[in-house]
């Protein structure tokens, strides 16, 4: 059953679904939402910031890292990330940090400008 999750991590890949004022992420087993209100920061960035991300409920695979981790200096971290992809968006939100990118071609900077848009208005 295990190797069943564990692929079932690995063969898929975010998908982000924006309103005109809620961001839903979903990946898996796991999912996120959040309004244009909580948004206190969206980045841009080439790698996750450097930190010690310990899993408390979420995968960790070759190829992907999804759901949640607490960072020694980071906190409370909610990742749908591939790894060995770049760039990644990092978007802070009052209780919790969320990491997000895709392996398509474009999608990750698509999204950044979808929810950065949302946040100025």
């Amino acid at each position: 059953v295990l190797a069943v999750v564990l692929g079932d991590l690995d063969g898929s890949s975010p998908e982000v679904k924006i309103t005109e004022d809620q961001v839903m992420i979903s990946y898996s087993f796991y999912d996120c939402s959040f309004s244009a209100d909580e948004i206190r920061s969206v980045e841009l960035i080439s790698e996750l910031p450097e930190d010690d991300y310990d899993r408390v409920n979420g995968g960790d695979t070759d190829n992907v890292l999804v759901g949640y981790f607490e960072g020694e200096k980071t906190g409370e971290v909610m990742m749908f990330l591939i790894k060995d992809e770049t760039p990644l968006i990092r978007i802070e939100l009052p209780d919790q940090t969320v990491f997000l990118n895709s392996d398509a071609d474009g999608q990750t900077e698509k999204w950044y400008e979808e929810i950065n848009m949302l946040r100025d208005k």
